[in-house]
């Protein structure tokens, strides 16, 4: 019997007879088009001679049926032969109805051979042109079919006889058959038919969107150029060359989103402040009587709050009436990412600023920042001496320089400085009367190092008056956020109505209004974060906002008023956290708070796509997922993907990570399980590292990197910022996770493979200074888990001591990782056994190579040193040398110089004993003229010195909590202090002995000192005064 086949992608269905495979398909048993899931049918094309037999036999059929009826009718008379003839007729009949049967079967394969002729006419010859719908269509096509080809192969493969029996039940089943293949036939047709009308609504929806895109990147193209252009044109006034200039931290920079205070806000602190720059000014009139009176003898502002207290908006404000009033001498609005949390670019910012104001100025600041080429990483209050004071005093001599400049820093305590006191206010107070024609406004948090500069610095103490914005009274406070609020809240009714939407306009009831006001307890970030979450364009429905956020507010107090003083901006999160995800299964779930969790968790902020690389999320992700949190979470525009994605106030990573403040374990992020998968994945992405990652050219092995040509190109092109995040940062996530099987097993695969190409890694990024501390707290954390890797533990203290020996070339040149570290590594190096076959064969070493670890560590100064000390931490130490009066302040795990301390007034001598401050910010140094001095570590800056001894200083000495401080001389004498009042110094005899040799505070304070004669005495600090 024939076989009609159905074909698609290689298989080869029959519809009567055996299957046949061969035909349709290609060498590869691919078919040749999507036409091929409807094969050739050959029912149709049977031998002529078949079907004329068939014919002449249904002819015949047909007339001896009619004979026999004939017969039947004439035969009345003869029963026999009438029972013969029906039974005759009856068999006949059946044969008849078989045939019809068997033709209607071959005019189904012929409607299917014609349909495979009209697909194959009109799709193209490669199927894989074909869209893949396309393909899965017609695939589910041929299998419809298939099923009705089974149906009539086993209709058709019956025996003759059952065939005839069946013939009335076969026909109504190939009735069936033929209206399925209809309706198969019929589905196709509608379903391309809408695949049609939908792909052609997405391209249309696709073209209306890229146009709107194009349109506004045309937008930000024409504003780009606009700056460019405005730029250009002030090159000749306000570009500095040699100096740094970071523009967003301008008052007015575009981009920056400040806003300044509504005009019925901060009235009464607006008027405080501007009675103190402009005591004359008409503005005046106009506002309120002052809260406080700032002395005109005072030439600094220090305006103090917590967090969302609205400092920033305040000093915006008073920016933009400076710039206004033409008194704005430069601005600084500092920030956490970026240059604006640079601490050297604010001198250097506030230095171009000024120039503009004064052409003597301007003329001095150029010279000096030619003959200081490197003036760009000096030290702060080196800046400030250079760029500031120095052209001010030119500029002031000359007689054009105006009186009464503002400078406003904002945000002081977001640059980062971990100095134990501010460098920038360090710098100030060393040059506070130099600076006298200018004003200063500084706002920040009263964090340690910013208070403390205004503590224990005399000079500016003595200059500036302190405001505390958080402690103005609560009726002002109360009436500054409700003005903004009810001013707010008009705005977004009148956006609504102005987009066509109907609003009552009673609306907000004052009843709701008064709750609202309450809830912010006179916090600005509240009130804010309330309007962004009631205007949410997302959900575009100010009205259910509010009432939600009322509602959930109201919970929230009742549950939380007693244990939480931030319960009402907590209550505003997690609203705003139950509105952009009111249901979330598990996968959701999951990744909301993955992408929260690693952006509260992480040390540097990474962009959309940072993070989804990061986290080896699908792209989109992590965008599509936070912009439901526009109140809460800044996501950058797509243009702008560089820029990092961030929260908006620091309070709310602080929320999401503390049980006690966000109950929800939708939201709640465990720390440690965070740190658990981002070390994890920082682990994984290191997998992709290998030798010469950059693929720079070996010919170029001798060439540092900084030399190597285009390599910061490559550098560029080759690390994302995940990989880049991943090799900086992974043991700091690992030190904090979970160490399980996963994350261990994830710490093997990356030490016994990838420990040197990570090393090569930190060399191109200029980061090997973070190596040794990666290693020891990577060895610590897992000698503290339950199971510590023994191989894994070796390996990294292998490759500890291999930075540690080879620091210098490895920073240098990440060549030498290979050429001078495996080179010259000992025989039994663990590392260098497993990367035997990266060893170079440029140099062999014959004799002298070591087959162990020597015991010294490293080897820090050559010469004869006077005094040392380690920093409370054990990552510095402070050494002096035999002659100078100069010390230096060394990384232990490195051996390399964090900082030359060096008195360059001519008031210290030769350096004989140092000690670090508990704290580790700070070192007192005894000289040989009896001189003692407190040194700032990071900055070099001598914060003070004082004669205290007649002769040399053998010993100094801190109390436990950083409050006292001693010394000991050779003349019998120990000198007490406290470091916060200097001046105020207690004398300590030693009876009958003329040297002391040491002195050192007890846990209970108490001060012991030993002379050279073998007597030790203990003093009381309290009463000064010889206890034992």
């Amino acid at each position: 019997m024939s076989s009609h086949r159905l074909t698609f992608r290689g298989r080869s269905f029959g519809l009567l007879g055996h299957s046949a495979t061969s035909s349709s398909t290609s060498v590869a048993g691919q078919p040749r088009s999507p036409a091929d899931a409807l094969p050739p049918q050959d029912i149709s094309s049977q031998q002529p001679d078949h079907k004329r037999k068939r014919k002449v036999v249904n002819f015949i059929v047909g007339h001896l049926v009619l004979a026999l009826r004939v017969t039947k009718e004439i035969s009345g008379s003869q029963p026999h032969l009438q029972l013969a003839i029906g039974a005759l007729a009856v068999v006949l009949e059946a044969y008849k109805r078989c045939s019809s049967n068997t033709d209607a079967i071959e005019v189904l394969g012929g409607h299917i051979e014609r349909l495979n002729i009209t697909l194959k006419n009109v799709l193209p010859d490669d199927h894989e042109r074909c869209p893949q719908a396309l393909k899965a269509r017609l695939e589910n096509f041929a299998r419809d079919l298939q099923s009705v080809a089974g149906d009539a192969k086993h209709l058709q493969s019956q025996w003759l006889v059952v065939r005839m029996a069946k013939a009335s039940e076969i026909e109504r089943k190939i009735e069936d058959c033929v209206k399925t293949a209809s309706w198969r036939i019929q589905c196709l047709i509608v379903e391309g038919t809408i695949a049609v009308e939908l792909v052609v609504h997405e391209m249309a929806e696709d073209t209306r969107q890229g146009f709107q895109s194009m349109n506004g990147r045309f937008n930000r193209v024409d504003e780009e150029l606009d700056g460019v252009r405005q730029d250009m044109s002030h090159l000749g006034t306000d570009a500095i060359a040699g100096l740094r200039y970071a523009p967003n931290a301008r008052f007015d920079y575009a981009r920056s989103g400040r806003s300044e205070c509504d005009t019925e806000t901060r009235r009464e602190v607006l008027a405080s402040i501007w009675s103190w720059l402009m005591p004359n000014d008409p503005r005046l009139e106009t506002l309120p009587d002052s809260l406080f009176t700032v002395p005109q003898g005072f030439s600094m502002l220090w305006v103090k709050a917590m967090a969302g207290a609205g400092k920033t908006t305040l000093a915006q404000t008073v920016a933009e009436w400076c710039a206004e009033a033409n008194i704005l001498g430069a601005s600084f609005f500092c920030g956490r990412d970026g240059a604006r949390s640079d601490v050297l670019r604010v001198v250097q910012n506030i230095a171009s600023e000024i120039a503009f104001q004064n052409a003597d100025f301007r003329k001095a600041l150029c010279a000096a920042a030619k003959a200081n080429p490197h003036i760009q990483t000096a030290h702060v209050s080196q800046q400030l001496k250079t760029l500031v004071v120095e052209p001010l005093r030119v500029a002031t001599a000359q007689g054009s320089f105006p009186t009464n400049l503002v400078v406003i820093i904002d945000g002081l305590d977001e640059c980062n400085d971990d100095n134990a006191m501010s460098v920038v206010l360090q710098a100030l107070s060393l040059h506070a009367e130099d600076l006298a024609p200018l004003r200063f406004v500084i706002t920040s948090r009263p964090v340690e190092n910013i208070t403390r500069g205004y503590r224990v610095l005399e000079e500016l103490k003595r200059k500036t008056f302190e405001f505390a914005l958080d402690e103005i009274p609560a009726d002002i406070a109360r009436h500054d956020t409700s003005t903004y609020m009810r001013s707010r809240l008009a705005q977004i009714k009148r956006g609504r109505v102005d987009a066509g939407f109907t609003c009552d306009p009673d609306w907000p009831s004052q009843v709701d209004f008064e709750k609202l006001v309450s809830l912010t307890d006179s916090l600005f970030i509240f009130a804010a974060t309330a309007m962004r979450f009631i205007e949410d364009p997302q959900v575009s429905d100010p009205e259910t906002q509010l009432a939600s956020l009322l509602a959930s507010a109201k919970g929230a107090k009742l549950s939380r008023s007693a244990t939480s003083p931030l319960w009402q901006l907590d209550a505003l999160y997690l609203e705003s956290l139950r509105k952009a995800f009111p249901s979330m299964g598990p996968t959701l779930r999951s990744i909301v708070k993955l992408l929260l969790g690693t952006i509260a968790v992480v040390e540097e902020q990474l962009s959309p796509s940072g993070l989804e690389a990061l986290l080896r999320l699908r792209p989109g992700t992590a965008r599509g997922t936070l912009n439901r949190l526009q109140s809460i979470i800044y996501v950058p525009p797509v243009e702008e993907e560089p820029k990092p994605t961030r929260f908006l106030h620091l309070s709310f990573p602080d929320f999401i990570i503390d049980p006690s403040r966000c109950d929800s374990l939708d939201f709640l992020v465990n720390p440690s399980l965070q740190h658990t998968v981002i070390a994890l994945r920082c682990l994984e992405a290191m997998g992709s590292l290998k030798q010469n990652f950059c693929e720079i050219d070996w010919n170029n092995d001798h060439l540092l990197n900084v030399e190597i040509p285009g390599l910061s190109e490559k550098i560029a092109e080759r690390f994302s910022s995940a990989l880049s995040y991943a090799c900086k940062y992974w043991s700091h996530h690992l030190c904090r996770a979970e160490v399980g099987e996963d994350l261990l097993g994830a710490l093997e695969d990356f030490c016994f493979a990838h420990l040197l190409h990570w090393l090569e890694a930190l060399s191109l990024l200029g980061w090997v200074d973070v190596a040794i501390d990666a290693l020891q707290s990577a060895q610590l954390h897992l000698k503290r888990s339950s199971s510590p890797a023994t191989d894994i533990l070796a390996l990294l203290h292998d490759c500890e001591r291999i930075v540690r020996t080879f620091y210098l070339p490895i920073n240098s040149s990440f060549f030498q990782v290979y050429k001078s570290a495996l080179v010259f590594s000992p025989t039994d190096s663990l590392v260098r056994s497993l990367h035997t076959e990266d060893v170079p064969r440029t140099v062999l070493v014959r004799i002298g190579a070591a087959k162990w670890w020597s015991d010294t560590v490293s080897s820090l100064w050559p010469g004869l040193a006077h005094a040392l000390d380690f920093s409370p931490d054990g990552s510095l130490i402070a050494s002096s040398a035999a002659d100078g009066g100069s010390f230096k302040v060394s990384n232990v795990q490195t051996g390399a110089e964090v900082q030359i301390l060096e008195d360059h007034s001519g008031r210290i001598r030769r350096i004989w004993s140092v000690s670090f401050s508990p704290t580790g910010r700070e070192i007192l140094a005894g000289s040989h003229d009896g001189t003692v001095a407190v040194w700032d570590v990071a900055s070099g800056v001598c914060l003070d010195v004082r004669k205290r001894h007649s002769t040399g200083v053998r010993t100094v000495a801190w109390s436990t909590d950083g409050i006292l401080a001693a010394s000991g001389a050779s003349e019998g004498i120990v000198a007490l202090w406290k470091v916060a009042s200097p001046e105020d110094c207690a004398v300590l005899h030693h009876d009958h002995s003329p040297y002391v040799w040491d002195v050192i505070f007890a846990h209970d304070g108490s001060l012991l000192s030993a002379s050279e004669e073998g007597t030790c005495y203990i003093w009381d600090p309290q009463s000064r005064s010889r206890a034992v």
